[in-house]
């Protein structure tokens, strides 16, 4: 029994008569760009949302840093002036140096 091409076969090639396969190929491939994607993303945040919460932190008052707010509701970069003033941090950091 003969079948029938139509233009469309004749003008697509060899490649649309594996079409099942090669998606179920492109399908993987896109599901394990997405994993790996996915994977990286979660580690990153990992690392990243700690120094945000420290950074945080810093900014906010003394009553306010051991609540739950993760926000400060007022911003005080005096703490880091107050941190310099009360501990040789300069001296600290010369002694790491060397």
């Amino acid at each position: 029994m003969a079948t029938l091409t139509t233009t469309n076969d004749l003008a697509a090639g060899p490649a649309s008569r594996r079409g099942p396969a090669r998606r179920r190929s492109n399908r993987r491939g896109l599901m394990r760009w997405i994993a790996v994607h996915s994977i990286a993303l979660a580690i990153g945040l990992m690392f990243v949302l700690p120094l945000v919460f420290v950074a945080l932190t810093a900014f906010m008052s003394d009553r306010q840093a051991l609540t739950a707010d993760l926000w400060p509701r007022s911003w005080h970069p005096a703490n880091f002036a107050t941190v310099f003033d009360t501990a040789p941090l300069l001296k600290y950091l010369g002694n790491s140096m060397l």
